[in-house]
């Protein structure tokens, strides 16, 4: 029942335009780059606003092998941050090396381009793990204005660990964190 809230890419935005940027420098076309934009735009924009009530809302990126599904949730993530989304956890492959692979894509498309804004709870070499991360509130609380990263196997004991950090947190906490 939401309209369409997310307008697209603003002129002041931080995470999007050096994204752009570096698919330009990598050689994609500009209507390859545009309908990333929009597609991003478009799947954020069925997302619930930040600060809104909540509700259930759930997406999947599917397609073939090297068909843009990376650079299509990179995209998607560089524009929820603008908007004020500052957790996010990927869930990639159940194979070490395709989480690395997505970790390090990520780190590149993502951190790389505003390090000083981006904390991540998971590695290029290790999976989530929570002696490695500690208080779930202290990454969370909205008093801490960086964005938070996670790229994690689709494996029940790195799921489970993710599940328990999260269930530390304070209902307050966890809450007013979009």
């Amino acid at each position: 029942g939401l309209t369409d809230w997310y307008p697209g890419p603003q002129e002041d935005d931080r995470f999007w335009p050096p994204l752009r940027r570096l698919l330009e420098e990598k050689g994609w076309s500009e209507d390859v780059v545009q309908s990333v934009d929009d597609a991003s735009s478009k799947v954020l924009s069925h997302m619930q606003p930040p600060g809104v009530g909540s509700f259930s809302t759930r997406g999947l990126v599917l397609g073939y092998v090297q068909s843009g599904k990376k650079t299509n949730f990179t995209g998607l993530i560089s524009k929820a941050v603008e908007v004020g989304y500052k957790f996010f956890i990927v869930l990639s492959g159940v194979h070490n090396k395709l989480r690395a692979q997505t970790q390090a894509r990520l780190y590149d498309e993502l951190v790389a381009l505003n390090t000083e804004h981006w904390i991540s709870v998971t590695q290029l070499d290790s999976d989530f793990r929570i002696s490695g991360v500690g208080n779930v509130d202290a990454f969370l609380t909205a008093n801490y204005d960086h964005k938070v990263l996670g790229v994690v196997k689709k494996n029940m004991t790195v799921l489970t660990r993710l599940r328990d950090w999260l269930r530390g947190a304070s209902e307050t906490v966890l809450a007013a964190c979009p």
